[in-house]
């Protein structure tokens, strides 16, 4: 508690977060099971930015305990060179997971102020409140596996049995009454009944080998209470195989084929024994054979499961790579674009298959084509594009087609012919004509501009044209 983001290298780790962050994310689940009744909990070992998370008083106090109303006990993750028993003690823990030593864990009486004496007097209020509301102290400890544990055994031993054999067991309590009997990781076919907590059944034929960690819990109107009893038995029969004899798969899509095998209870390891995996598929170390096949055909191929202390167990499966469908795309005329022009426009339609995906190539700037092979946005360049658009479907080869898009300049505004000039410009009468002293557009044959003058517009050279004339 909390934000202990890694195991590797926890010492060395700071989690760095907003508050927005911790509170919706980190938090949560910590605050639903304090808000639920929990009396337990587990500083972590990590930094909090630079403040260790153990020695964090706004998480510890104002959060756990004053917002959240936690009332129970704090211990510390372990313990660490960085980590101090005085501000892990102030900040609002309460135990310490381990000796330390005089660097750590030590308080001098000297040093120990009156804020170190209320914090220890809180600490040992929160460790008694915690051991007073347990459910030893409230007569619901361990009292129902005691009834069927002895010395130090931790599990009541139902033995070896064969599939196809039956069991029977009695986890009734004696001292309990009116509670429902819950029963957990039994194999295929044993069952209990939940009133009077008879356990019964035939371990089926399909029932996968190997060891059983049964539990048989307690439960009220309200929940679980925290009471349980464990069973273990053993199937016999070694692995089991749990996957697929035969599979089809398509060409040029990723696939997965189930070849594994189970012994509960154990790890199990797989090779290619015999055949040949399709091209482009490989089996993994969870007894998957997965990849994208890359040409069509069929293979048998033999896989070995293997686990310590069982016999091999060998199946030949087979593998079926169907030539992928084929795709019909017809594709529509796009229409003209503009620049600066906001423009929508579909590619086209691909047909024989659902859930067609499209993407293209070749767009102009500001255009962008969705999955669904709509072309949207602001075109910000002009001219001719060929656009490369693809349509792909899950086991089917990808379609394409090319479309032409012209995207023209942006538009302009012409005048309009019956504007009325503006009332407020007379026009010169000589404007154009040179004999009235007036200025022509046009340059005189041989007239050359000095190489100093920068060309700057036709007013600026045909004035200075007139002051060169003659």
């Amino acid at each position: 508690f909390a934000l202990n983001d890694q195991e590797t290298n926890r010492g060395d780790l700071a989690t760095w977060a907003n508050e927005q962050t911790i509170r919706e994310i980190y938090l949560k689940a910590f605050e639903y099971a304090v808000k639920a009744g929990a009396t337990g909990m587990m500083s972590a070992f990590n930094r909090m930015g630079n403040t260790w998370s153990g020695a964090n008083y706004p998480l510890l106090t104002q959060v756990l305990r004053n917002e959240w109303g936690f009332d129970g006990l704090v211990v510390t993750d372990w313990v660490n060179g960085f980590m101090k028993a005085d501000l892990m003690i102030r900040a609002g823990g309460d135990l310490w997971l381990a000796r330390g030593n005089a660097s750590t864990l030590s308080i001098n009486s000297a040093d120990c102020t009156p804020t170190h004496v209320a914090a220890i007097r809180r600490a040992a209020k929160s460790i008694i409140y915690t051991v007073v509301n347990s459910n030893a102290m409230n007569r619901l400890g361990d009292r129902y596996s005691g009834e069927f544990y002895t010395g130090n055994t931790y599990a009541v031993e139902l033995g070896a049995k064969n599939k196809g054999d039956s069991v029977t067991f009695d986890a009734a309590s004696k001292i309990y009454k009116g509670y429902e009997y819950v029963l957990y990781g039994a194999p295929e076919g044993l069952t209990i009944d939940k009133t009077s907590g008879a356990i019964s059944g035939t371990i089926s034929q399909n029932a996968v080998s190997g060891d059983y960690s049964m539990v048989v819990s307690l439960r009220d109107e309200s929940g679980f209470i925290g009471q349980s009893v464990k069973l273990n038995l053993r199937v016999n029969g070694g692995l089991t195989y749990t996957g697929l004899e035969s599979a089809t798969v398509t060409a040029g899509t990723f696939s997965s084929v189930d070849v594994s095998s189970s012994l509960n209870g154990a790890d199990v390891s797989y090779e290619v024994s015999g055949g040949t995996l399709p091209a482009g598929m490989a089996l993994t170390a969870d007894g998957k054979i997965v990849g994208v096949p890359s040409a069509e055909g069929s293979s048998k191929v033999e896989i070995t499961a293997s686990s310590d202390g069982q016999a091999d167990l060998v199946k030949e499966v087979t593998i079926t790579v169907a030539k992928a469908g084929t795709l019909t795309f017809a594709a529509g005329s796009l229409a003209e674009a503009t620049i600066g022009t906001a423009y929508t426009a579909a590619a086209g339609t691909a047909t024989g298959a659902d859930n067609v995906i499209y993407s293209a190539t070749g767009l102009p700037a500001g255009l962008t084509m969705a999955a669904d092979g709509t072309i949207s946005g602001t075109p910000e360049e002009s001219g001719t594009f060929t656009v490369k658009v693809s349509a792909w479907a899950e086991g089917f080869d990808t379609a394409t087609a090319e479309l032409t898009l012209t995207v023209k300049a942006e538009a302009t505004t012409p005048p309009d012919p019956g504007e009325t000039p503006d009332p407020g410009v007379t026009p010169d009468p000589d404007d154009g004509d040179e004999k009235n002293g007036g200025c022509s557009s046009a340059l005189e044959a041989g007239f050359v501009v000095p190489v100093s003058l920068a060309l700057a517009g036709v007013v600026a050279i045909v004035a200075l044209r007139k002051r060169n004339t003659k």
